[in-house]
């Protein structure tokens, strides 16, 4: 026996046309924050220092109070 009974109607299929420009604003926008992203990392100030052995416990190093 099928799943569907003989009177049931097919799924309708929701179909839209392209729409022209989405696809190069698209490109567009993701070049610019490319080009952000960019020149935030490159811009950055490079190594970062780890901290001191009294901060991995949650103890301030000695003259640091918080």
């Amino acid at each position: 026996m099928s799943a569907t009974a003989p009177d049931d109607q097919p799924l309708h299929e929701l179909k839209h046309e392209a729409v022209p420009g989405y696809m190069k604003a698209f490109l567009i926008a993701f070049a610019a924050m490319s080009a952000y992203l960019a020149v935030i990392l490159i811009s950055s100030p490079g190594k970062v220092s780890h901290p001191e052995k009294g901060h991995e416990d949650g103890e301030a190093p000695a003259g640091e109070k918080h």
